[in-house]
């Protein structure tokens, strides 16, 4: 049985993601001419520490919440721990569940 260690973990989220996908052309690992998709996580959180071994402290205790900075397509969508637009994520989300409920016959939760 083959074994992985936390770097093939995060291997297999990023550009083995993308090339399943079949966008490593554009996306999946930092590379000039690709996507800008970034994270930058708080190691000084409790449930990473020790960081001895940063990528396995974050595949094994990671959670959102450690993520400081996120960037996708070059868009920052959280900064400083925070989400940029969070209303509006919110409110897209909410639409998303309405229209799934609507086309399940289901009613709306209250």
């Amino acid at each position: 049985m083959p074994t992985f260690d936390a770097a093939d973990l995060i291997a297999f989220a990023t550009i083995e993601g993308a090339r399943a996908c079949g966008i490593d052309d554009r996306t999946g690992s930092v590379t000039p001419g690709k996507e800008a998709d970034l994270i930058m996580v708080r190691l000084d959180h409790t449930n990473l520490l020790p960081a001895t071994d940063v990528a396995a402290s974050i595949v094994a205790g990671g959670h959102a919440g450690n993520a400081d900075l996120v960037v996708v397509a070059g868009e920052v969508l959280k900064e400083d721990g925070a989400l940029v637009r969070g209303d509006s994520v919110f409110a897209e989300a909410a639409a998303s569940r309405d229209r799934l409920f609507h086309a399940a016959g289901l009613p709306l939760p209250s």
